[in-house]
């Protein structure tokens, strides 16, 4: 996957501002897990990521799927 593409989505989500509510209820802290990810997988590991936004938009995790057919994503992370 494009370096360049991957720094776009991280910077898209980390300029992402959360300012209501308990941030422990906030689902965009995923940026700083998906950032974590990405920073230990390595970018020559990943194929593609993919957004999920789910219950109509107010939740966000992201796919990260690797060349050698595995996957991490960022709702295991939660937990």
């Amino acid at each position: 996957m494009d370096v360049a593409i991957i720094d776009s989505i991280i910077q898209e989500q980390t300029n992402t501002d959360y300012n209501e509510g308990m941030r422990e209820d906030n689902y965009e802290v995923v940026k700083v897990h998906l950032t974590d990810i990405i920073s230990k997988i390595g970018l020559d590991q990943i194929l593609e990521i993919w957004r999920l936004v789910i219950s109509c938009g107010t939740k966000t995790h992201y796919v990260i799927l690797l060349v050698d057919g595995s996957h991490c994503c960022t709702c295991n992370l939660l937990i």
